[in-house]
């Protein structure tokens, strides 16, 4: 009997290859055991099956782990820091036990009991593995989960004098423009930025966040202080580079320059339905955009796609 492969629904297999033992004779070591429990609820959590290769085919639970759900929980439990609960249950097959580990997504950083700081990660063919959660990594991790907002980073050595004054001018025409709240339209400089969270009161001083410098920071300083920051345009054609435009302006700026730059290139091809035209853009206008995590320390990245909307028949 084989289970379908499904890494990204169901979770992961075990035990590890044979080695050249007998499936009868090999025991999933402790640690790896616990080190995939780790590293899978470091990321979204799932179901990890002990007693089925990689390739589905079932080789049933060593006699060693043989014991109870209950006794394999509370293992679990005291080799992990904090202890994870997790529930496990035993599901017999014809080919022998086969264990099913149910694995919550951690609130909080979940390590081994001897240290050992893990996430899940899917390789280029689409393989779940684990690798290290590195220090830097761990700010990202908590924006991911909801437990920190990246945006309100503090940037002590940012002072108001790196804003740039005209992008809170384009800020209030792009709330006028697109239906924003018209309060912002009545408000100083000092009391937008105060109301979008790009200061932050600290002690009775202002200090500038990490989304104030992004949003309204001048070229310069994002330079200084943002040394990766960038925005980039490009046209592909097959392989080939139309255009490849680089830029490390604010993101208001950027934002409508990228808009101008895709508005230009969506050309409409007309279709008639009953005496009916009907305008069918190249790209649709809605758009769908991908961003990449990142931190004051880290490349600044974000790309854009695009669905394209082929002609149907009518």
């Amino acid at each position: 009997m084989r289970i379908p492969a499904c890494y990204q629904v169901c979770g992961d297999f075990s035990p590890s290859p044979r080695h050249g033992r007998e499936e009868k004779h090999y025991k999933l070591p402790d640690a790896e055991w616990i080190e995939t429990v780790v590293c899978m609820a470091n990321n979204q959590g799932g179901k990890l099956i002990v007693g089925v290769e990689d390739d589905g085919t079932v080789t049933g639970l060593h006699a060693y782990h043989q014991t109870s759900p209950q006794v394999i929980a509370a293992f679990i439990a005291s080799r992990t820091a904090p202890p994870l609960n997790v529930e496990v249950s035993f599901v017999h097959l014809p080919e022998g036990l086969v264990a099913v580990v149910s694995i919550p997504a951690a609130r909080q950083h979940v390590s081994t009991s001897d240290g050992k700081l893990l996430i899940r990660y899917f390789d280029i063919n689409g393989k779940p593995g684990c690798r290290p959660l590195y220090a830097h990594e761990i700010i990202h991790w908590r924006a991911d989960t909801g437990m920190a907002d990246l945006m309100a980073l503090l940037m002590p050595e940012v002072t108001w004098d790196d804003f740039e004054p005209l992008e809170f001018s384009r800020l209030r025409r792009m709330v006028e423009e697109n239906n924003g709240d018209a309060v912002l339209l009545k408000l100083s400089d000092r009391e937008i930025a105060a109301a979008l969270g790009l200061v932050s009161q600290q002690n009775g001083r202002p200090m500038i966040t990490l989304a104030g410098l992004l949003l309204v920071g001048k070229e310069a300083a994002l330079h200084k202080f943002l040394p990766a920051h960038e925005v980039a345009f490009q046209v592909l054609r097959g392989l080939d580079v139309a255009v490849n435009e680089f830029h490390r302006w604010p993101l208001l700026r950027a934002h409508e320059w990228l808009l101008q730059n895709i508005s230009v290139r969506n050309e409409e091809q007309e279709l008639m339905n009953e005496g009916i035209r009907v305008g069918v853009p190249r790209y649709d206008r809605r758009g769908r955009s991908t961003t990449r995590s990142f931190t004051a320390t880290m490349p600044v990245s974000a790309r854009f796609t695009f669905n394209c909307m082929m002609p149907t028949p009518w």
